[in-house]
């Protein structure tokens, strides 16, 4: 194999183990165009609904209270297309903190139900390790876990009530190398660390 030929390789092969290491997703994209603006990378929870095969699209709404230990407020009575639906993003709880503000993932999850929303973001307290949340209840709506760093770009930027973005939540990256990955090789928020590639 010609030197050539063996780089052409080597970037290949390097390229296809970073889409697959990339294997869960919150990607925001614009409303309007459903572009992908930002990828986070999540972990899916292993109770509830299997995501669909092409994502859940929804607009991200804060929970309130925010770590959904008691019944939380309903989505926003606001108009979404056929294909859009509610997501809460909920505070994971501070274990020993009392005051309400404690309880499992599943009962977040539960309430989320509950209040009539489609599928649920929880987000890290303390730092941006992704934590598998478990539980054991089979017929609940798709929830996913990611880092407080992301989550609080979430409230931040791309949450209700700024009506720009839609987040697509997926257990799968869709295989679009030109759509997905192109468009962010140029910019100085990608990074890659030694655990995992995350897109900031």
């Amino acid at each position: 194999m010609s030197p050539s030929t063996w780089g052409v390789w080597l970037a290949g092969t390097t390229l296809l183990l970073l889409v697959f290491q990339i294997n869960c997703d919150v990607i925001v994209e614009t409303a309007e165009t459903r572009r992908p603006f930002r990828i986070y990378e999540d972990q899916p929870a292993r109770f509830g609904d299997a995501l669909p095969s092409d994502g859940l699209v929804g607009l991200v709404v804060r929970a309130k209270p925010v770590h959904a230990c008691a019944p939380i407020a309903p989505p926003p009575n606001i108009s979404l297309s056929e294909d859009v639906f509610f997501i809460a993003l909920i505070e994971r709880s501070v274990p020993g903190s009392g005051n309400g503000s404690e309880c499992t993932f599943q009962e977040k999850v539960e309430r989320a139900q509950a209040a009539k929303y489609s599928g649920v973001i929880v987000y890290n307290y303390k730092d941006d390790e992704l934590i598998p949340m478990g539980g054991d209840a089979d017929v609940l709506i798709p929830s996913v876990f990611v880092g407080l760093t992301d989550g609080e770009k979430l409230i931040t930027h791309f949450s209700f009530p700024n009506l720009g973005f839609v987040v697509r939540i997926t257990e799968n990256t869709v295989f679009d190398i030109n759509s997905y990955l192109l468009p962010f090789a140029d910019r100085k928020s990608t990074r890659l660390n030694s655990s995992h590639a995350r897109y900031l």
